[in-house]
């Protein structure tokens, strides 16, 4: 499975359909919210390390809850978690550029044995602006290269999260660029830990 580009916030299939939502909300009073739904002081409430919430008393209904996850899922938050809990593999490891010019490049990481990875860490030198257009990344283990994402721009910092696998050598091409490309420079990270519960929404 590799990586899907995530569009422009208001482009996202939830943002507007939580603006059309909140248009049909607006005008609603806390009062009738709570009185068509009796359970709603319980069920809009989470707790977690000892933080309790309630956002019973705001006006939100069970399809404002369920639209506000789906846009979480559209902007790629898991992915963004799951890298807070990552650690980096290819520091120090041996790295070498197999060609390149001003427009592609191919740079060829070697792991120090069979690496599970997830999450690819990409980032390029943006103070010269934007270079990357175009990239693919790929794995190898015990056979062929496999795709594990791929994507236009990259920026400052571009995370791709793609179904674990065991790789012994990860291989970034810039297929296009507007620059110098071997200005972009991978990381690529594991999970070491699993990433913490996060209560949902009861009614989600």
């Amino acid at each position: 499975m590799t990586a899907q580009p995530i569009a422009p916030l208001t482009d996202r299939l939830a943002w507007q359909a939580l603006d059309t939502h909140h248009q049909s909300i607006s005008q609603l009073h806390l009062r009738n919210l709570f009185a068509d739904d009796s359970a709603r002081g319980e069920s809009m409430t989470a707790e977690a390390v000892g933080i309790y919430l309630d956002y019973s008393k705001n006006r939100v209904t069970k399809q404002t809850l369920e639209l506000l996850l789906q846009l979480a899922d559209e902007s790629g938050l898991r992915a963004r978690i799951d890298a807070m809990f990552a650690s980096e593999i290819t520091n120090k490891r041996k790295r070498a550029w197999l060609e390149g010019n001003n427009r592609d490049a191919v740079m060829d990481i070697e792991l120090d044995g069979p690496t599970s990875i997830s999450i690819a860490d990409l980032r390029e030198d943006v103070t010269q602006g934007q270079i990357v257009a175009r990239y693919e990344l790929q794995g190898q283990g015990d056979g062929d290269w496999v795709t594990l994402s791929k994507g236009t721009t990259i920026g400052f910092r571009k995370l791709d999260r793609f179904s674990p696998v065991t790789v012994r050598r990860v291989r970034l091409s810039i297929q296009d660029a507007n620059g110098n490309a071997c200005g972009c420079l991978p990381t690529l990270a594991t999970m070491v830990s699993g990433p913490p519960t996060i209560p949902l929404p009861k009614n989600a």
